[in-house]
């Protein structure tokens, strides 16, 4: 993200200078008028935001102006892998790099590009400008339509001056295992050191590095002798030299001998990919024969070679026939080195021995422990006990209980922990592999993600600026990668009525009862437009998704460019390991539990472009429908995570929603795809899921992103109900501060759940008031809150400020907004109650989700006599509860308004 940001910047100010045409007088112009020479609140080009200089020259700003400057900004990029020194550029493009440690008063102000994980987060990068004494620190946030960006947009005021308690879990039982393993390798490394000649703390660590690799059993099973032959201690620099040389030999071998396997996958996947459909037979029989051979089930070496011949020669035919195109030539010249690359990686591990499942594994393995052979490693402590941890790390996830003889299985569980380089990284990943041709050999690189991933970022057809070929690869530097998930998928996998298209993911992990459980996916690089819009080709046959240079599928169809949109297809579930803690009468903490996730593939829309010359920007193609279907996993994949979360109770609410006709008259009116909308529990509980997603995420201040959540229709056994857990392992203290928010201060939960529901674009649009003070006086009787409460000040004061755009639009001429009241679907209101990845985000208009947020609501607030309210309180003290809480009274008639979570 921050190579193609600096990259799009410099060409902006260095090749286009657009600059210019805002500040040069001389090229200023917008829509046929020139500088008219007047101040700039006359200016029509200013007042159009289309002429800069009245910033600076104030009236005079079409005369000279002594502090425009008239050359280009200077650029620089900062992040893990380009180590730049800001302090050379004029506006620097930062990763998290920048968040702490930087105390410079250079810094002016900040760019946020979306919203932030968490506020501390925040906090962290606003706080790098206005460092020098009595300085404003200038920050502005870039949202998109996301729920996301949504959700902070309607609370900016909080993220900018609310005070929030930061999360923490000292008890997270995931980073507690992670520091067990540190802990119990630490020890051992120290007896090695006590058990060394002379107290010597090199021979000490050598001794550690020697056992550890020594325990393994996949290790001993294929490399005694080598482990054998680094069983001595270096007693001398000599012998170090020693050691360090055979240690070296051994890893570089084997890691050139097993990438040679994964390369010769890699080409058999590209030869599948890339070759016409009319010779998918023969390929499937060169892949079959490969796979024989290499697993000893009778295929010969000649056997195929006659196969590899065979496609070489039909490749040879279908070059010279009438059909042959440029594009086809140079496609089938591609395969054709492919396969001669093929055999001479093939007949490179004719005489291997090891076990198809373990090379990936053990490539990783030697991978990361190559670290240990850069100058003087070996002789830093933690360096090494890092190293060899998440060498072991990688050597164990490719592993299953199959493979670990009796009594080795702890080691797997053991080393299922990922020492991180960051404290910001998850122990416990989802490791992302991504592959990429480096000269005539493939590269492989990893990258580590929070399992949670699987859901959000890495779905099908979901195209992301996430990482970038390495540099060695000299990737070109005008054009953009996107990362992908390496899907396999072939034109007879596409249902009849191309609703549907069946795919395979390529990944590593285990599958049980047609599920699958990842441990490692692959990703691959789609080269695509330099404007940063992420188009692709796209294949209307067989919905395959190739580069954007490309023309024609290997289907023969022609391609066409597309943008891709993608939503996961999901369904969660949990399960409470203890009994749930009371907080309130319906609101409970779950202090163990497991939140599960299966994810069955995405929805997908391919909107149509085209390369507008003229602007060079590609536009959607006007009143062409987008290719709308579902891409499904052949197998699903699921993960599950231990975690903590929040339940929310709601038998009382499900019986006093049920039976209220004019609620339900109102919600059958509504129709989507044909079909009226009912009243029903489900509606109910997902409205209400939805509700405490967006309040929990408010009060502990993360992003909704961090976030899952699920319900449970009543059963005899159980009431309805509604979870929401923590996306991170073992909990990151997201419920506590929820919980402690819920004992301290119940009343600001509400007003958050009100939050969502208050929309003031929907009451701008109302005609049931006339006045600011008669809506506030309305909104506050309603909610029973007073007229001057933060909220109902804010969401009147924006509903206003709404109106006053729609009164302007419509004395222009414009067309009305009318953008919460849709037929169907997402409004993109930007107080709206959607949440991000909804699961039923096409079956619920979103008038629906207010007019039952609101009715939840109302039953949560309740009008008591002096008895009764007493009656609420003793109840709550015997049972554990919190206390009700008073809204307002009416003391004349001894009325109180008691909000009774």
């Amino acid at each position: 993200m921050a190579g193609r940001l600096t990259a799009q910047i410099q060409d902006a100010e260095e090749n286009k200078r657009l600059w210019e045409f805002r500040t040069i007088s001389d090229a200023i112009r917008f829509r046929n008028i020139t500088c008219p020479g007047t101040p700039p609140r006359e200016c029509p080009i200013y007042l159009a935001g289309e002429c800069w200089r009245g910033i600076l020259g104030n009236q005079e700003c079409f005369q000279l102006i002594d502090a425009l400057r008239e050359v280009p900004l200077r650029i620089v990029s900062v992040s893990s892998k380009q180590q730049n020194d800001y302090r050379d550029g004029d506006i620097i493009v930062a990763t998290p790099t920048l968040e702490v440690g930087v105390d410079d008063p250079q810094i002016k102000s900040t760019i946020h590009y979306l919203p932030p994980r968490t506020v501390f987060s925040f906090i962290q990068k606003r706080g790098r400008a206005g460092r020098g004494s009595g300085e404003i620190a200038y920050t502005l946030m870039i949202l998109d339509t996301t729920p996301s960006s949504q959700f902070y947009f309607f609370r900016r005021n909080r993220l900018i001056n609310g005070s929030y308690e930061l999360p923490l879990n000292p008890q997270n039982q995931v980073v507690r295992g992670m520091h067990n393993l540190i802990q119990r390798e630490r020890e051992r490394m120290g007896e090695c050191f006590q058990n060394a000649p002379r107290n010597n703390a090199i021979l000490g660590i050598w001794r550690w590095v020697w056992e550890t690799l020594h325990q393994c059993h996949i290790l001993r099973h294929y490399y005694d002798r080598q482990l054998a032959e680094l069983n001595s201690s270096p007693r001398s620099a000599q012998d170090q030299a020693r050691v360090r040389h055979i240690l070296r030999d051994w890893i570089q071998r084997e890691k050139e001998l097993l990438g040679n396997y994964l390369s010769l996958e890699q080409l058999l996947e590209q030869i599948q990919e890339e070759s016409p459909q009319e010779l998918h037979d023969t390929v499937q029989d060169v892949i079959n024969a490969v796979n024989s051979f290499l697993s000893h089930q009778g295929v010969s070496a000649d056997d195929v070679r006659r196969q590899l011949g065979r496609l070489d020669s039909e490749l040879g035919q279908l070059y010279y026939s009438d059909e042959a195109n440029q594009e086809l030539l140079e496609q089938i010249t591609g395969i054709q080195r492919t396969v001669r690359d093929t055999w001479q990686s093939l007949r490179r591990q004719q005489a291997w021995q090891i076990e198809l499942h373990h090379v990936e594994c053990l490539y990783d393995f030697f991978r990361a422990l190559e670290r240990l052979c850069e100058p003087r490693i070996l002789n830093t402590a933690p360096d090494v006990l890092k190293i060899v941890l998440q060498a072991m790390f990688y050597l164990h996830l490719g592993l299953n209980e199959s493979d670990t003889p009796e009594g080795h299985q702890s080691q797997i569980e053991e080393y299922s922990y990922y020492i991180p380089d960051a404290y910001f990284q998850t122990v416990k990943p989802i490791i992302i592999e991504a592959r990429y041709l480096l000269g005539s050999r493939y590269n492989f690189d990893l990258y580590q993600e929070n399992l949670t991933e699987l859901s959000t970022t890495f779905i099908p057809y979901k195209t992301v600026y996430r990482y970038r070929p390495n540099p060695d690869s000299q990737p070109n530097p005008n054009i953009s990668y996107l990362t992908v998930l390496s899907l396999e998928h072939r034109p007879d996998w596409v249902s009849d009525d191309r609703e549907t298209v069946t795919i395979r993911l390529r990944s590593e992990g285990v599958t049980r009862g047609g599920i699958q459980f990842p441990k490692k996916v692959h990703v691959k690089f789609l080269e695509s437009d330099s404007q940063g819009q992420q188009i692709v080709a796209f294949c209307p046959r067989c919905y395959a998704i190739h580069n954007i240079r490309h023309n024609r599928c290997n289907c023969y169809e022609e391609l066409q460019r597309v943008k891709l949109y993608a939503q996961p297809i999901v369904e969660r579930s949990y399960e409470a390991l203890v009994e749930p803690r009371p907080i309130t009468r319906s609101l409970s903490i779950i202090d163990q539990m497991r939140g599960s996730t299966i994810v069955r593939g995405s929805s997908v829309e391919a909107r149509r472009v085209f390369w507008d010359a003229e602007v060079r920007y590609y536009r959607y193609i006007a009143n062409v429908h987008p290719y709308s279907f579902d891409a499904l996993y052949n197998t699903p994949v699921q993960y599950g995570i231990p975690t903590k979360g929040i339940t929310w109770n709601l038998a009382s609410v499900v019986e006093q929603i049920l039976p209220d006709n004019n609620l339900r008259q109102q919600v059958e009116q509504v129709v989507i795809d044909g079909t009226h909308k009912e009243l029903n529990e489900g509606l109910v509980l997902h409205t209400a899921s939805h509700l405490l997603h967006r309040a929990i995420a408010a009060i502990s201040g993360v992003n909704e992103q961090e976030l899952e959540y699920s319900y449970n229709e009543a059963t005899p056994d159980n009431p309805p109900e509604v979870v929401v857990w923590e996306r991170y392992e073992g909990g990151a203290g997201v419920s506590e501060v929820f919980e402690n928010t819920l004992r301290t201060n119940p009343v600001a939960v509400y007003q958050e759940l009100l939050g969502s529901i208050l929309c003031p674009i929907d009451l701008a649009e109302s005609s049931t008031w006339t006045s600011v003070e008669q809506l506030r006086a309305e909104l506050a009787q309603r909610w029973c809150l007073p007229e001057d409460n933060e909220l109902i000040i804010r969401v009147v004061e924006e509903a206003e400020a709404e109106r006053q755009v729609q009164i302007q639009q419509q004395e222009q001429g414009e067309e009305e907004r009318m953008m919460c009241q849709p037929p169907q679907g997402h409004d993109g209101c930007p107080a709206c109650i959607h949440t991000t990845y909804c699961t039923e985000r096409d079956n619920q208009n979103l008038s629906v989700s207010r007019m039952v947020g609101e009715a939840i609501l109302r039953c949560f607030v309740q009008q008591v006599s002096r008895e009764e309210q007493e009656a609420l309180i003793n109840q709550a003290i015997m049972q554990g509860f919190q206390q009700p809480q008073i809204l307002g009274a009416d003391l004349a008639q001894g009325l109180y308004d008691v909000l009774i979570l």
